[in-house]
């Protein structure tokens, strides 16, 4: 930073977007007046767009009031014109009496316009309403993104269930988009008790296999309420002695 190139700078008179880029350049230029700034820096600076920086950098540069020397792979050497800055800043000097006004050998454009003057970042009105938010205040979408706390609604259900498994199966439930009621939390019980496992085993299990639910025949591979099926009991059957044409046992 030179407060020396700052100084000369602060007196030209430019658009506000071509001032505040000279003056973000000056603020980062050294005595020589050369900086390599890059544009992401300049539009933090300014707060003005990328195409508006941009088009500021352009207009400095032909206008001769920085030289730009553009490089592969690395941001661009400015160089302030100081000569010329020095030249502007010395014909805006009071040279008379306290009295007399200030004489610009060089009035910009923007003394002439009869356009108005186009606001990158327009100021409220003194009568408009007030529309920003308290940062103090939390917003309701940041209300309702904040997570259950499931332990503590449900505690006769989840008891012996780890903190960490019962997120871990919340955050799948949600991006299933599968909400969890108290009759999803009784079922879920019920289903383990059938599978000889406890609560915690089961969320644990639906967890690693990535399931949202859980069902005892997925563990134990017995479809719930169905019998012994007619064709087990071969271990237990002698056919060494053969069958016969009707398919008996001999």
């Amino acid at each position: 930073m030179s407060n020396l190139v700052s100084n000369l700078c602060r007196r030209l008179q430019f658009t506000p977007a071509q001032k505040s880029v000279l003056m973000c350049l000056a603020d980062r230029a050294d005595d020589a007046g050369v900086a390599w700034p890059s544009i992401p820096g300049i539009c933090e600076w300014t707060c003005l767009s990328r195409t508006a920086a941009i088009q500021a950098i352009k207009w400095l540069e032909s206008s001769k009031y920085v030289k730009v020397e553009r490089e592969v792979g690395r941001n661009n050497r400015v160089t302030i014109n100081l000569a010329m800055v020095e030249a502007e800043d010395q014909c805006a000097t009071r040279t008379g009496t306290a009295d007399v006004p200030v004489r610009q050998t060089h009035p910009h454009q923007c003394a002439t316009r009869t356009t108005p003057v186009r606001q990158t970042h327009p100021t409220r009105a003194a009568d408009a309403p007030d529309t920003s938010e308290d940062i103090n205040k939390t917003s309701k979408k940041t209300r309702a993104s904040k997570p259950r706390d499931l332990m503590s609604e449900f505690q006769e259900l989840l008891q012996g269930v780890d903190v960490q498994v019962l997120n871990d199966w919340q955050a799948l439930r949600k991006q299933k988009r599968a909400p969890i009621t108290e009759t999803v939390l009784r079922d879920i019980g019920r289903q383990a008790g059938s599978a000889g496992m406890t609560m915690n085993d089961a969320l644990t299990m639906a967890c690693a296999r990535g399931w949202q639910g859980f069902r005892a025949d997925w563990v134990t591979g017995k479809a719930p309420g169905r019998g012994p099926s007619r064709h087990t009991g071969f271990d237990r059957i002698d056919y060494t002695a053969g069958i016969g044409p009707n398919g008996e046992v001999l």
